[in-house]
């Protein structure tokens, strides 16, 4: 049995020096986009948290969309930032939606997971004065293989990460007065 745990931590490793590879040689590109994301949260006044649906075996496995709702709330309020029942995004009040996708690979050991944070909020089209619901900040996309036994937590730990950055973007655009 623990072979296969290391087996797991091992495509772990390998998926996420990848994937900083890949975003190290992105990171000035990123940079620069960056900022224009973070300025797209500025006038933002409170967010609704949506959390995709959880696939069944991962539920099976522990992964549980209300505690990870609940998570994200908290970590929002934690950070001072005001919450709004679900609904679209409207006027000064943005739509926080969590994209969890998890697969149990027939190995029947490992999940294949991907967590994306995006924010969408109404826009205004130039020159035509029409508004739109458009997703205006997003975090990077983090996808890895993970063991079984490790999926709950590497799921909290990455949406913690996200959460931590979409608070701070809003908090340096929405500075406390």
């Amino acid at each position: 049995m623990g072979g296969v745990a290391m087996q797991g931590i091992r495509y772990h490793v390998a998926a996420s020096v990848s994937a900083a590879a890949l975003l190290i040689g992105a990171a000035p590109a990123f940079s620069a986009q960056n900022q224009a994301l973070d300025a797209s949260l500025k006038g933002l006044t409170s967010v609704s948290v949506h959390i995709d649906d959880i696939d069944a075996d991962a539920e099976g496995d522990g992964l549980s969309k209300a505690q990870l709702q609940t998570l994200v709330e908290l970590r929002l309020r934690q950070a001072g930032i005001s919450l709004v029942p679900e609904a679209p995004p409207d006027g000064p009040r943005g739509y926080l939606w969590v994209a969890i996708t998890v697969k149990k690979l027939r190995n029947d050991v490992n999940y294949i997971l991907s967590i994306e944070t995006r924010l969408a909020r109404l826009v205004r089209i130039v020159g035509s004065d029409q508004t739109t619901s458009a997703l205006t900040w997003f975090t990077p996309g983090n996808a890895a293989i993970t063991p079984t036994a490790e999926l709950v937590q590497h799921v909290r730990e990455v949406l913690v990460a996200q959460v931590e950055l979409f608070a701070n973007a809003y908090l340096a655009m929405n500075p406390k007065r």
